[in-house]
């Protein structure tokens, strides 16, 4: 065994220091070298110093090395950041999930029972119509008939039939009575039906003479044709806003104005286009002859009346007047015109001859303000014009004028009996609607009363508003009074302006009684009103 051995004096000086190398077989041999203190602490430093200058210097590659350990580093941190958010987000949207669950089959549960409400409610009201009878004028108070006996004897639905109890108005063979024996009109309008199917806000509504259906104009440029339950068709040929629609006498076609300067002709039945006719202005209004549907007229902005014939493929003739014509309306007895236009003017013409049309009578409205809508009260006898006009202006109030017997009432000038407010008319085309208790056909007199007026009943007058509730007057026989009744509101009123009301010709028809009332979104009111 080959052996070094170093041997170390334990007190440093010149004594020498003995290192030994030995090696055992058979060629072993040793040697000895002596060293002092001094030279073995030079050889010390030597080797340190060696040592030192020898060690590595850190290379490039090992520096790049760090740097991508770091990057790495960094983007491990961010990538765990991202995912923690991440599963924050999810957590979030998760319980916003359930959240959302939840309020679904809330409503679910709601729509549910407001669907029984509604079969409940339908059950009660068919309940009602057969209790009160054929007699019972609509729309009616629920709440009244209830407190009222039922016919035959049967069994009522309110349990203290005392005098107390009995409902405030009632309604005998004169009409709607009090306990004061003051008459009055005691209807309200219930919401009853929305029809939806319009993109933009509904402008104009009308009831057909049949009572049975009506036809709504919109600014999304169609004409739709409904019966009291569902849409029977549209009509979308026209390019801009259907302003204004007009039926014929027999109920079997219908007239639409619009802004794009065409007026068109529909036949109802067929669900298809007639004809169409153009004017050189927008068209505002359009009526039929009364007693020729091959005839009809329309107001433009042009300061014109155009005559048209469906047997003729251009205008017949033209009416010029001084201002922009907002609204028409064509007598019933033939042979007249009443248009109001945007210089607060209602004038009559003499349609008698329609190449030679001319005004019979130029009336000043109250105010200066345009009108924007008129409408004659009906009639017990279909083919007589009413006493009383209804004229909408540009200022806030609805007035009634009382025209007196005939249209063109033998140069009497008209006189002014109502000044309605609580409606907004202002800068707002907004319609109004008469409703009359005789011209349904009820019997509001006696056997003997052959001599009585034909508008003896109560008048009902509805407008539209700007404010989204439309407003129902109630004015007494001679057409004064004009009390306000009832706005329509609550939760299932407008949610828009109603620009116009309507109320259908008859209360014996299926729509009876009801208005039909446009908005952008053509909610109804009533029992009896779409």
């Amino acid at each position: 065994k080959d052996t070094i051995m170093l041997k170390v004096p334990l007190v440093g000086g010149s004594t020498p220091i003995s290192l030994t190398s030995s090696s055992s077989g058979a060629n072993s041999s040793s040697i000895t070298h002596t060293t002092n203190a001094s030279e073995l602490e030079q050889l010390s430093n030597s080797t340190s110093n060696n040592s030192i200058n020898e060690s590595p210097a850190p290379s490039p590659s090992s520096s790049s090395t760090s740097q991508q350990s770091q990057q790495q580093t960094q983007q491990s941190s961010q990538t765990l950041t991202q995912q923690t958010g991440s599963k924050s987000l999810v957590d979030t949207l998760s319980k916003d999930n359930k959240h959302l669950r939840r309020k679904l089959e809330k409503m679910k549960r709601e729509n549910q029972e407001l669907k029984k409400s509604i079969y409940d409610l339908s059950v009660r009201y068919n309940i009602l119509v057969h209790q009160a009878g054929p007699h019972q004028p609509k729309p009616f108070n629920l709440d009244s008939i209830l407190e009222q006996p039922a016919v035959g004897g049967a069994a009522s639905n309110t349990t203290d039939n005392s005098k107390e109890d009995q409902p405030d108005l009632v309604m005998n063979k004169g009409g709607w009575v009090g306990k004061s024996n003051n008459k009055l009109d005691a209807r309200k309008f219930y919401h009853k039906k929305t029809f939806a199917g319009h993109k933009g806000a509904v402008y104009c509504v009308k009831f057909a003479p049949s009572g049975r259906l009506f036809a709504s104009g919109s600014f999304d440029k169609t004409v739709r044709v409904w019966d009291t339950q569902k849409e029977l068709g549209c009509f979308s040929e026209h390019e801009l806003n259907v302003v204004e629609l007009a039926w014929s006498p027999k109920s079997d076609e219908l007239l639409s104005a619009s802004y794009d300067k065409t007026v068109k002709v529909w036949d109802v039945t067929a669900l298809k286009g007639i004809c169409s006719y153009m004017a050189t202005g927008f068209i505002q209004c359009v009526d039929y002859n009364s007693t020729d549907s091959n005839i009809f007229y329309a107001g433009t902005t042009n300061k014109e009346i155009l005559i048209f014939d469906k047997r003729s493929s251009a205008v017949i003739a033209t009416v010029i007047n001084d201002a922009m014509v907002n609204t028409i309306c064509a007598s019933k007895e033939g042979g007249f015109l009443v248009s109001g236009d945007s210089n607060g003017y209602i004038k009559t013409w003499d349609m008698s001859n329609l190449q030679h049309a001319f005004s019979i009578e130029s009336f000043k409205n109250e105010t200066t303000k345009p009108i924007s809508h008129l409408h004659l009260s009906p009639t017990s006898v279909p083919t007589e014009d009413g006493r009383f006009l209804a004229v909408n202006s540009y200022d806030n109030v609805l007035r009634v004028y009382e025209r007196g017997e005939g249209i063109a009432r033998e140069g009497k000038s008209m006189s002014l009996v109502a000044s309605l407010t609580g409606h907004k008319n202002k800068n707002w085309p907004i319609k109004s609607s008469f409703f009359n208790s005789t011209a349904d056909g009820s019997d509001t007199g006696t056997e003997d009363d052959t001599d009585a007026p034909k508008e003896s009943g109560q008048l009902l007058l509805a407008t539209g508003s700007a404010d989204n509730q439309p407003v129902i007057f109630y004015l007494s026989a001679d057409g004064r009074g004009g009390e306000q009744t009832q706005r329509l509101t609550g939760a299932n009123g407008h949610t828009g302006r109603v620009y116009g009301v309507h109320f259908a010709p008859t209360i014996q028809q299926p729509t009876a009684g009801g208005t039909a009332a446009g908005s952008g979104d053509a909610a109804a009111f009533s029992p009896n009103l779409l």
